[in-house]
């Protein structure tokens, strides 16, 4: 499965989990990771507030 977002581009990040606690803003994409079997694609995401990155699908995400 081919991924949306390319490395580089800013989103807008939606836990699907509502009991994940995000900061609200754009994100940065900043890596491609492969769809498990049957998932939508991953990606590794940063917020410039934060000192490390996030692992999210690409359902989680909405072009900013």
């Amino acid at each position: 499965m081919l991924h949306q977002f390319k490395i580089g581009a800013i989103v807008n990040y939606g836990p699907a989990d509502r009991l994940v606690s995000a900061p609200s803003g754009t994100y940065i994409i900043t890596a491609h990771k492969p769809a498990l079997d049957g998932q939508p694609p991953e990606y590794r995401i940063r917020h410039p507030g934060e000192d490390f990155e996030r692992v999210v699908m690409e359902n989680e995400l909405s072009v900013a």
